[in-house]
Parts: structure tokens; sequence; C-alpha cells
């Protein structure tokens, strides 16, 4: 199933997490159910007219992000590179 929104990853390696943004709410809910406690949910505005966008914070040492060709791919970072989620980009 392929949900039609923007998305781009940002590593913050001084914070230690990962962040997917431009992710609709739907997605966003669905990913930290997946992922479980240790993903968090941010709800963000490009400018003051835009609508709301949302953000998926993972920590870096437990998640690995990888964009590859037309998906991303969340990895399980320990104990091996297992794949937890994967999403189309559009």
């Amino acid at each position: 199933m392929a949900i039609y929104v923007t998305r781009w990853i940002k590593t913050d390696p001084i914070e230690g997490v990962n962040r997917i943004y431009g992710l609709n709410q739907l997605m966003a809910d669905d990913i930290v159910k997946c992922l479980g406690y240790s993903a968090k949910v941010i709800k963000y505005r490009d400018n003051e007219y835009s609508c709301h966008k949302y953000c998926v914070e993972v920590p870096s040492g437990l998640f690995m992000i990888f964009g590859r060709g037309d998906k991303i791919e969340i990895l399980l970072n320990y104990p091996s590179q297992q794949l937890v989620y994967m999403m189309e980009k559009v």
C-alpha cells in the first residue's frame, strides 16, 4: 500500500536520532505502532500558512533508516539488521 506524501530523512548525530519528515498522521501513527515505544511523532508546519505535517523520530542507536531507490527502509540496528518497516517515496 502506497501513501502518497513527500518524505525526507534527516540524521542528527549530536542528538542521536533519525527523523523522517513530511508524513501524514496515519502513516506516522502506523510507524510508531509498528516500532513501539522507542519511536515518537512530532507535529510541525513548514510555515504559518501550511497545514500540519508529521515527523517520526527514532533513536539512531536502535534503528537505521535508508532511502533505497523509491523506498525508505527502517532496519533494526542491533543485534541484526532486520527490516522492520518499509514505505514508498513519492
